[in-house]
């Protein structure tokens, strides 16, 4: 992962927790088109619709076990792709994922990486993240799919 920042140092530590290594992990932004304003700036919920099928069309290509939406607008944007109402989201468990129609965990509560600061808006200290993570983890070695082009899968 490039960049040596705390939200990437942050993000490094929450994935050891699940027991996953950076490259064994692909990341992304979910609204996967420029965005008017500045990096901080909400994406208008206009600009989360026309983007949607970008992620959509990522998600169908990786048919990733899990998804982490990392904060409100990737949760937003997730919502979207798999037309699931965000009161659904809001109202799940942190560690708990929804599976999706396609089998896909989606986990959408969890903090951004920088979100670590309990003063700040939705902010949770660190260690209470990794704990989240942690079962995270848990639940994909839990739910491990079958290696592609195993005689079962």
């Amino acid at each position: 992962m490039p960049g040596d920042n705390p939200t990437n140092r942050n993000l490094r530590t929450l994935l050891e927790a699940t027991g996953l290594v950076p490259s064994e992990v692909h990341l992304t932004n979910a609204v996967l088109c420029l965005k008017p304003g500045g990096m901080s700036d909400d994406v208008p919920k206009d600009v989360q619709e026309k983007c949607r099928p970008w992620l959509a069309e990522t998600i169908r290509v990786l048919q990733p076990q899990a998804i982490a939406a990392l904060g409100r607008i990737a949760g937003q944007s997730l919502c979207l792709v798999y037309d699931i109402p965000t009161s659904t989201l809001k109202a799940a468990e942190r560690t708990v994922p929804i599976v999706a129609h396609d089998g896909t965990g989606l986990f959408g509560r969890l903090n951004h990486p920088v979100a670590t600061n309990p003063g700040r808006r939705g902010g949770r200290p660190l260690a209470v993240q990794v704990e989240d993570w942690k079962a995270i983890g848990e639940w994909l070695r839990r739910n491990a799919r079958k290696a592609l082009g195993s005689p079962n899968s």
